[in-house]
This record gives C-alpha cells, sequence and structure tokens, in this order.
C-alpha cells in the first residue's frame, strides 16, 4: 500500500476540504459498480458480541467515489485487481492487489477508483457490542494495513460467511461470530507490528487472572513494579485504553458472557467481576451497553424464545 502526495490526485479524486462531505453522510457520492453481489445480517444477530453484518463483492468503475462519516463498523477490505485510492485521517493511500485494510469504527474514510480506472474488492463489515473492545485488544485501534501473499484464507472466510447470512439462521449466530473473530485473529498474527510488548501481555494477563479482585492501576504497577504513568502511556499506545478503561471494558465483557450462558444469578456474575455493589454494576453496565444487566437478560430470553 503506497502513501500518495500527489496534490492533483488529491483535487481531483476527493474533496479539498472533508468537511464538505457532511452533506452526504455516511453515502456513496458517486455510484459506478459492476458484478454487486450484497449480503446482510437479519435482526437475529443485533446485539450480538461480534458478527460480519455485510459480506459484499464487486467492481468499483472509472468513476466511482464514495465517503463514510464516522461509520459504526468495521471494514475489512481486499483488493483482488485494479487499486484503490483510500483518504483516511488526511493521508490518501494507493491500494492495489493484496492489499488488505482494516478501517475501524467511528473513522471517516473516502475511497476512489484508482488509476486503472477499475477496482475488484472483496468486502466484510463486522459489528457487535464487543467489536470497540476486541479490535483494542488485537492492535487494531487505528486504521491498518497488510499485504497478503497468500489470501486463501481470507476467500474462503468471505465466502463461509456470504453462506451464512445468505442461507443461515438464527443458530448461526455462534459461527459468524467465531469466523470473524478467527479472520481477525489471523491477520493480527500476520503482523509483527501488532506484536504487544511483554510488559503489556504481563499485564494483561494479571488483570484477567484477578477481575473479581480490587483491580486499579495502582495495584497493577506494584504487581509488576512499574511506574502508573508508564503502565498508562503503553495501554494508551497499544490498546487506545488508560488501564482503568481496560479494566472497565474487560469486567463488562465477562458479565456479557456470563449473561448469555443464563447459568447465574445478576448478584453472582456482579460479586465474580469486582463489584460488591450490585448497583454499581448495573450503572456501569448501563453506561457501557446501553441498558441495564435486568433488561439484557429479559431481551436474551425475548430472542431465545
Amino acid at each position: 500500500m503506497k502513501v500518495i502526495h500527489d496534490a492533483d490526485v488529491i483535487r481531483k479524486k476527493f474533496f479539498s476540504n472533508p468537511a464538505t462531505a457532511k452533506r452526504f453522510p455516511g453515502m456513496v457520492l458517486n455510484i459506478d459498480y459492476g458484478d454487486f453481489e450484497h449480503v446482510e445480517a437479519s435482526p437475529a444477530y443485533d446485539n450480538y458480541m461480534l458478527y460480519a453484518d455485510i459480506v459484499n463483492q464487486y467492481h468499483l468503475q472509472k468513476n466511482h467515489l464514495g465517503t463514510l462519516l464516522q461509520p459504526s463498523f468495521l471494514s475489512v477490505r481486499y483488493i483482488t485487481s485494479g487499486s484503490q485510492y483510500v483518504r483516511c485521517k488526511d493521508k490518501i493511500f494507493l491500494a492495489e492487489p493484496g492489499d488488505l485494510m482494516l478501517i475501524p469504527p467511528q473513522c471517516s474514510y473516502s475511497y476512489a477508483t484508482g488509476p486503472e480506472g477499475h477496482c475488484f474488492q472483496q468486502s466484510i463489515t463486522m459489528k457487535g457490542t464487543l467489536l470497540n473492545s476486541i479490535l483494542a485488544h488485537l492492535g487494531f485501534a487505528k486504521d491498518f494495513c497488510i499485504h497478503l501473499e497468500n489470501p486463501e484464507f481470507y476467500f474462503e472466510i468471505h465466502q463461509r460467511l456470504k453462506e451464512l447470512l445468505k442461507y443461515g439462521k438464527a443458530d448461526e449466530c455462534e459461527k459468524n461470530s467465531s469466523l470473524c473473530f478467527f479472520l481477525l485473529q489471523r491477520i493480527a498474527n500476520l503482523s509483527d507490528t501488532l506484536r504487544p510488548p511483554e510488559l503489556l501481555i504481563q499485564a494483561q494477563h494479571y488483570i484477567e487472572q484477578n477481575l473479581g479482585e480490587n483491580l486499579s492501576l495502582k495495584v497493577l504497577a506494584e504487581h509488576l513494579h512499574k511506574c502508573p504513568s508508564t503502565l498508562n502511556k503503553l495501554f494508551k499506545k497499544h490498546l487506545n485504553f488508560s488501564v482503568y478503561q481496560y479494566i472497565i471494558s474487560r469486567r463488562m465483557e465477562c458479565a456479557l458472557r456470563m449473561l448469555r450462558r443464563k447459568e447465574h444469578s445478576i448478584k453472582y456474575i456482579a460479586s465474580v467481576i469486582g463489584y460488591s455493589s450490585l448497583s454499581n454494576f448495573s450503572t456501569e453496565f448501563k453506561k457501557y451497553y446501553k441498558c441495564t444487566p435486568r433488561d439484557y437478560a429479559l431481551r436474551e430470553m425475548n430472542l431465545m424464545s
């Protein structure tokens, strides 16, 4: 993937000021598609932890130009042939065959056909209540690109997800989620730049083993014999979370998993993840998921029935 500095390309292909795109929030500005295939997830996937929401493939023709402002999903885009200009955070890249891009939620971007005048692309958009936490955990807090020497695994997952969305039922949600997580993990494993430092791994392991205890930045720093500010900077740099935010995210993810299993009371779940007060747990859960644990449990029961 090449960084483009050519002012003529920027002027001709994209807005001179990204703010002007606000007239068209989240919309394609100039549709010029070919060979378009598109499948979407059913409502059964709503409020699921991680899932492929849309799987598609298409040719971008010569005059195509699109923009998305602060999308709520992760965009995974693989270029099979041709090329594509991508404008993201005031930088312009040229994505070529073999390039796989990940553009995280809330990251505005525009894309246009490259100099060849066409681009064949296979895309997966992912959503989910735990999407942001999973991306942070794997190191995908920022936009990312990698060149795939052997893309067969991506083609296989793309095809399997497409079939699940096209023919699947509500009980296929777990397969969808597993395939998405496997894909993200596989991509992370291919990149040396995403491997976290040993200190971060130790910190994450300690947090994971002590979610039910009195966890804090001070406690973690004392255990690892490190300065609190050093740990906070480390978490911010690699996970885009402070230590406090990361602890909360892991507790909330654990709570959500336990609620979905329907094996324990809400009071028990609160105690297991470190909340002595049920009220404090409910307040934190509502901040994170926009509903109380009780409301979430009831909604899950209604979905099952």
